[in-house]
């Protein structure tokens, strides 16, 4: 359904979908069931895990609150004869707090580990599948979340964190429709901040950038302060929707919010620079920041933008180090970045080709087909290009890089029109979004006025 066709209400507390709710998230899970191949979470005997210094119970460094929460549990369930598998949740739990506040990977792992020891004593244990549910999903393995949600909600059709990462799943996988059931159904049973920012981020999707800002103010204002993760996150989404909307200096304060929240967190960090580097042409405040963020967060897009402000400031060994580093790591850590990193740089365009359609397969949302029609665009293959295009703005988005995008592949096809509409439609949505696409935006259009002026 296009977003210009749905109620200003989308994803308020209690509907979604006009009459729909729990009842056509019923239909969904039994669609999503036949994905799967076993009864899901079935019994077994209780299996006590051996104790070890190993996997979930290795020493975690740092002096954060939730460092020493998890050095407690630790100690005591190596101090247990018999380990409990609440003890175990509690850490996984705890582990998983500590990746994400950290942005750390290693934590990732051992609160699955932590989880997998609790299943092996309790295989019902809701929580501890809950932990494996968002392992999955930060790996990105979309397919295994999607079957493994539909296997929990099976057994509890009202379990919202389910429903949260069968929405989850649904939006990486690019079905829209199934994505708006599951997390209606969220909102349905626990309007809270989990719930209203994945709900945002749908709305923003359709179309409905302004309701999407509303409803993510929504989600802060239910986020708890002394979990200030998930509150910290939430802000700099609302601000990168702020800023994707030309709101620059909220976006700004909205961010300074995240930083108070959370001191130190790399993603409000890079967040922040960005807009330093992109919307306030200021490189050189951005750079410390970007290498901070880095140094704590090895993200290929703040590696991007690390680039773009040495190559902004002449830095060209520095750029050229950061580049080294992009054509290392980008290709595990996100082949969607690199791609759009080499199509916009014209370079090895055959190269961008396979990585967006590797994660157009493995990931079929809007942004992979984006990335693909992009990348095609540049290696020469417009058909192809405009087919993919099609296909990233079907849920309604209004986002001025995919708008450019279609731009520019509008007006190699001919078609002016579209070509102008697309680039005024960029530029008037966020004049400043990027140091490089926006000031091509406005050549171009300005070349397609000469010969396509503006109606009178």
């Amino acid at each position: 359904m296009m977003a210009r066709s749905m109620d200003r209400g989308l994803f308020c507390r209690r509907r979604l979908l006009g009459g729909q709710g729990l009842a056509a998230s019923a239909l969904l899970l039994a669609a999503v069931a036949l994905l799967l191949t076993g009864p899901g979470c079935r019994s077994r005997s209780p299996t006590p895990p051996a104790v070890a210094a190993s996997g979930a119970l290795v020493p975690v460094a740092g002096n954060l609150p939730v460092d020493g929460e998890i050095r407690a549990l630790q100690q005591a369930l190596l101090r247990q004869a018999t380990a409990d598998a609440e003890t175990w949740v509690r850490l996984a739990q705890a582990l998983l707090r500590k990746a994400r506040q950290t942005s750390s990977d290693p934590e990732y792992a051992q609160a699955e580990d932590a989880a997998a020891r609790a299943l092996r004593i309790a295989p019902q244990h809701a929580g501890a599948h809950h932990v494996q549910l968002a392992v999955l999903l930060h790996d990105h393995r979309f397919r295994e979340a999607q079957a493994k949600a539909a296997a929990l909600l099976q057994i509890n059709p009202r379990d919202a964190t389910a429903w949260g990462a069968m929405g989850d799943s649904a939006v990486e996988l690019g079905d829209y429709s199934a994505a708006q059931h599951a997390v209606q159904a969220m909102i349905d049973l626990k309007p809270d901040l989990r719930s209203y920012s994945r709900g945002a981020w749908l709305r923003y999707l359709f179309g409905d950038a302004d309701g999407a800002i509303d409803l993510m103010q929504q989600a802060i204002d239910a986020g708890s302060p002394r979990d200030p993760e998930p509150r910290a996150y939430c802000r700099v989404q609302r601000a990168e929707l702020l800023f994707l909307r030309g709101r620059y200096p909220e976006a700004m304060a909205e961010l300074e919010r995240a930083r108070i929240d959370l001191p130190g967190y790399a993603v409000a960090q890079a967040a922040h620079a960005r807009v330093l580097l992109h919307a306030l042409d200021d490189p050189a405040s951005a750079l410390p920041e970007l290498s901070a963020a880095l140094s704590r967060d090895p993200h290929i897009t703040t590696r991007i933008s690390l680039f773009e402000a040495h190559e902004a400031l002449g830095q060209h060994t520095s750029a050229a180090e950061q580049r080294g580093e992009l054509l290392r790591f980008g290709p595990r850590l996100d082949p969607r970045a690199l791609s759009l990193f080499l199509a916009s740089r014209h370079e090895q365009p055959d190269r961008a080709v396979e990585l967006a359609r590797s994660e157009a397969q493995n990931r079929p949302d809007l942004w992979s087909y984006d990335a693909l029609a992009w990348a095609l665009y540049h290696a020469g293959h417009l058909d192809e290009a405009w087919s993919a295009m099609q296909r990233a703005i079907a849920p309604g988005i209004v986002d001025p890089r995919i708008d450019y995008h279609r731009g520019v592949l509008a007006q190699a096809r001919g078609d002016l029109a579209t070509a102008r509409s697309a680039l005024l439609r960029a530029l008037a949505t966020s004049p400043r979004w990027d140091r490089r696409d926006a000031p091509q935006a406005r050549e171009l259009l300005q070349r397609i006025e000469k010969v396509h002026p503006a109606a009178p």
